[in-house]
């Protein structure tokens, strides 16, 4: 029997992770709801990879197409009136990424999903800087080039 089996819940009946996690996105700011899809993206294509080395194709399935979903948003999400270049330029990776995403999955390639999961970590970490430098926060690394990050919050909207 698994240790989450018993879990208590909350009052309102879900369980309390999920309470949690409903709290944070409701709370969040447009770029923290960014760098939480790129969290779950990652989080998912992990999972896959897991899924490939035990041969676990169901769940392999499952978790690629979770992570296409969240790519989806963030496709979706793009500001393109306001977002200029960056904009331009993740309205180019995003497909890039869907494609690798469902070849990775028709062929069984976990080489194709790590591309894929240092892409979103690379932009991610962009992501995280643009909320951290948003929520008045001082850059963790000064010396990073200006230009891997989105310069205004308006390029992509949550």
């Amino acid at each position: 029997m698994s240790a989450y089996a018993t879990q208590s819940t909350s009052t309102n009946g879900r369980q309390p992770h999920r309470h949690y996690q409903q709290a944070q996105v409701e709370t969040a700011s447009p770029t923290r709801l960014v760098v939480l899809l790129y969290d779950g993206a990652i989080r998912f294509c992990s999972r896959a990879l897991e899924a490939m080395e035990a041969k676990d194709l169901p769940a392999q399935n499952t978790n690629l197409i979770k992570a296409q979903k969240i790519v989806g948003e963030l496709m979706a999400s793009l500001n393109k009136e306001t977002g200029g270049e960056v904009a331009g330029n993740l309205n180019r990776v995003y497909p890039y990424l869907l494609e690798q995403l469902v070849e990775a999955n028709l062929h069984d390639r976990p080489d194709i999903v790590e591309g894929v999961l240092a892409l979103l970590r690379d932009l991610r970490e962009s992501w995280a800087e643009v909320d951290r430098l948003a929520a008045g926060g001082q850059a963790t690394n000064n010396n990073r080039d200006a230009t891997s990050a989105p310069a205004t919050l308006g390029e992509q909207r949550a």
